[in-house]
């Protein structure tokens, strides 16, 4: 492609209505349910074309007041991620998804790739159900899978709130060998410390 800016490559490199059209295609055939996050309204406005069961604001949107509002306003149950929030940032996202009447749900997350497990701070799930009385799932940006086995044994997950991001190459994918099958055993008192939660 030649020497781009960042801004050109990402346009190079995003999908359009001809890209969603061939992902709605193939999620209805299967069936298996399909969404996006949104980032600004005329993406909003887009996905509003296509039947997908709720909307999602990525972390660096949850301060974005009018998104929230007109996205709680579309009828869509919501979930939102709260990577590198504040409480204060997360108060006031609920209230404009409370005052809007939204159906919508909490991930925890941290917003490093791939985030550490030290860094998880995955005792926070149960304080969120409390303060939100909401379902509060879990955004894993890790490498493997022990972090969400910790996030569902403190209440994470619930509705299918376990949102887990996977890189791999095309060829893993075909073979369906780029996930690994959860280790047997259970969660140990050093799984616990690893993760932030004793």
């Amino acid at each position: 492609w030649g020497e781009m800016t960042y801004l050109e490559y990402k346009y190079k490199i995003e999908f359009g209505k001809e890209e969603y059209d061939i992902i709605n295609q193939y999620c209805l055939e299967k069936p298996f349910p399909w969404t996006v996050s949104i980032w600004d309204i005329d993406s909003l406005n887009f996905i509003k074309d296509y039947d997908v069961p709720f909307l999602k604001i990525p972390s660096p949107q949850i301060t974005n007041h009018a998104l929230l509002r007109e996205t709680a306003l579309s009828g869509y149950p919501v979930i939102i991620s709260t990577g590198m929030s504040t409480w204060d940032i997360i108060d006031d996202a609920v209230k404009i998804l409370d005052d809007n009447n939204a159906e919508f749900a909490i991930l925890h997350c941290n917003s490093t790739y791939p985030a550490p497990h030290g860094e998880l701070n995955l005792n926070i799930i149960p304080i969120m159900k409390a303060k939100y009385n909401c379902i509060v799932g879990y955004s894993g940006h890790e490498y493997d899978l022990e972090p969400s086995v910790v996030a569902v044994a403190l209440g994470a997950g619930a509705a299918g709130t376990l949102n887990m991001w996977y890189e791999a190459d095309v060829d893993a994918i075909m073979t369906r060998t780029f996930l690994r099958p959860i280790p047997s055993g259970t969660i140990t008192k050093n799984h616990a410390l690893l993760f932030g939660i004793v």
